[in-house]
């Protein structure tokens, strides 16, 4: 059967409309449009179904698939959590464990009527694209939304999730990670850091070897915040420096002073006073030697 020409060029219309629609990268995105990695991947700047989104292009190709890579390992790493008790929220259909999704985006959208604070928006999107994406067996998926013009990096743990990654580590690594990362805009970097060490918690290791030494902290939480642009070997060789060149300059003063009053005694046979004035013990010294003249 042969179509109309009319409805052809409708067709192709609509066709072209909706490869257009497909591709268009939004500036910002509601937790209801944001694109779902495993089934719109392509979206995502995937190749293929993924825990990672990334529709904005803020990481690199190559910072993508390390995220994905990371995330795949501790979803097969883990086991699935669910007990008895949870089958409310459901059980383990997989033999897979936690799954850490990642959403980058360029900024979380408002609606201009709202007034929401930045503290309410990290706590909102993250938890309705958690629950929208639903990607846990039984309540046990991890969320990490990087909103990078909002400067928010929130995490949305499940309910059976927190019983091992609970609020207190998590503010602990992401504080870590902006420090370390996300404050210089090395965005992939903190990300995987993140990933990492949740995925040591939930698998029950020693998380605490990745955390900073503590010079290191003295370093990311106090002294950076002096010096954000500066690498941490200058930041020390300025705060050490500085009080030994001051040291330094004192003890030579010092030594300058002790030198110049030893060379006036040594000359003059004086410890204060003008040169051109003798002391009691030259004056006597002068007298004697004019009455034995005499």
């Amino acid at each position: 059967m042969i179509l109309p020409r009319w409805n052809l060029l409708h067709i192709l219309q609509f066709s072209t409309l909706f490869w257009y629609c497909s591709s268009i990268r939004f500036p910002y995105y509601s937790p209801d449009a944001y694109p779902d990695s495993e089934r719109d991947f392509s979206l995502c700047r995937m190749p293929w179904r993924s825990l990672v989104c990334d529709p904005n292009e803020i990481l690199s190709e190559e910072g993508l698939l390390q995220l994905d890579r990371s995330t795949k390992f501790i979803l097969n790493k883990t086991k699935c959590p669910c007990a008895s008790y949870d089958s409310p929220m459901g059980y383990c259909t997989k033999e897979t464990g936690y799954s850490i999704s990642i959403a980058v985006l360029d900024s979380i959208y408002v609606e201009s009527s709202e007034l929401v604070i930045k503290e309410r928006l990290e706590r909102i999107f993250p938890e309705a694209l958690r629950r929208k994406q639903s990607r846990g067996q039984c309540d046990d998926d991890i969320l990490i939304v990087l909103a990078v013009k909002n400067r928010i990096v929130a995490t949305s743990v499940g309910s059976v999730a927190r019983r091992k990654l609970n609020y207190e580590i998590v503010d602990k690594v992401t504080e870590l990670a902006k420090f370390r990362y996300f404050d210089d805009g090395d965005y992939a970097r903190g990300l995987n850091l993140m990933v990492e060490i949740f995925g040591k918690v939930l698998a029950g290791e020693n998380y605490l070897e990745v955390l900073p030494s503590k010079v290191e902290r003295l370093y990311f939480y106090k002294l950076k915040n002096l010096f954000p642009s500066w690498p941490i070997w200058l930041t020390f060789l300025v705060l050490v420096g500085i009080p030994a060149i001051v040291v330094l300059i004192v003890l030579i003063t010092a030594l300058i002073i002790s030198l110049r009053k030893y060379l006036r005694i040594t000359r003059y046979g004086y410890q204060s006073g003008n040169p051109d004035e003798p002391t009691d013990e030259l004056t006597e010294t002068s007298l004697t030697s004019s009455l034995n003249s005499s």
